[in-house]
Parts: structure tokens; sequence; C-alpha cells
């Protein structure tokens, strides 16, 4: 069996604001480059609920001081100003679709944009066999495709730099 037998056909909630392009689909991992659906355009803000790590917080692997963009996450167009929702993990992958668990703090007030533009590239892992996966689905009565073990959002600076990263395992 190849490993791209995990991943589902169907395309996952989660793109369904956006237009998109598969950059990439290598082993259990499929990559898709955004544009928005409203005007084509591919820069936008990216949106999150920040929060500055404190001495007594306990995040793992984080210093106090750092800031750890919480989700749910959305994306808006820079050129257009639509605005569509990119991941949520109490709604979002196969531990808040199969499971009804969310493994992480989430934010409800202070929603803020990174700073800057960014192109956006959305990676989602497929870790289980694909026959599980649509068993799983059937079960649940949602596409396959909204079952991912993982998420990455990437965004590149339209000025150059280093991206901004969220990470999300999510099964």
């Amino acid at each position: 069996m190849t490993a791209l037998n995990h991943v589902p056909e169907g395309v996952p909630r989660v793109l369904a604001n956006f237009t998109f392009t598969a950059s990439r689909s290598e082993g259990y991992i499929v990559d898709y480059v955004l544009s928005c659906k409203s005007c084509g355009k591919d820069f936008f803000q990216v949106f999150s609920f920040p929060r500055i790590v404190r001495d007594t917080d306990g995040f793992f692997g984080r210093t106090p001081g750092e800031t750890i963009f919480r989700p749910p996450h959305k994306l808006t167009c820079t050129a257009c100003g639509s605005g569509a929702p990119i991941f949520d993990p109490r709604t979002d992958g196969y531990d808040a679709v199969a499971c009804g668990f969310c493994g992480y703090e989430t934010g409800s007030d202070g929603e803020k944009p990174a700073t800057g533009n960014y192109r956006v590239t959305v990676s989602l892992a497929y870790n289980s066999e694909l026959s599980e996966l649509e068993e799983s689905a059937n079960d649940v009565g949602v596409s396959a495709a909204d079952l991912f073990d993982w998420i990455t959002i990437t965004a590149s600076p339209a000025s150059g730099g280093d991206p901004l990263v969220l990470d999300y395992e999510c099964a």
C-alpha cells in the first residue's frame, strides 16, 4: 500500500471558505496554498488570540515573555477584506469531530491579527488507514477529509523573513 492511500478525497471543511491549489501531495500530508474565494488574491492577515506566557503558566517548551497565538484562527484577505475561519480545535480535526475533544487552550477575547501580510499554506496530515478514516467518518456523519490528525498553518510574510507557523495535533 502506498502512503497516499491514507489521504481521503474531498475538500476538508476548514478549506471551504477559500480557493486553493494542492501544492504537494506526498506521504500522509497534503499541502494547500490558499487564496481568497471572493477576489482570488493570496495575501491575508492571520488572526488569533495572543497571550504572553507568564512564569507560572506551565506551557511546555515556552519561555516567559513569549507570545503564543491561541486558536481559533481566521484569515482576512488584505485586498478585499473578506474574512473566514481557518481552524478551531473545538470543531475541526479528528479529536473535535469524532471525539468531541479539544486539547488546546482557545481564546474568546482579544482577537488580533499578526503583524504583516501573509501567503498561507495549510498542511493536513492523515495518519490512519483510509478505510479506518472512512469508517469513522461514516459513524459521525462527516467527510473523511475532515478527520485530519495534524494541521500546520504556515503564514509566509510578504516582506520576507521567518514564517508564522501554527501547529496542532488533532488526534
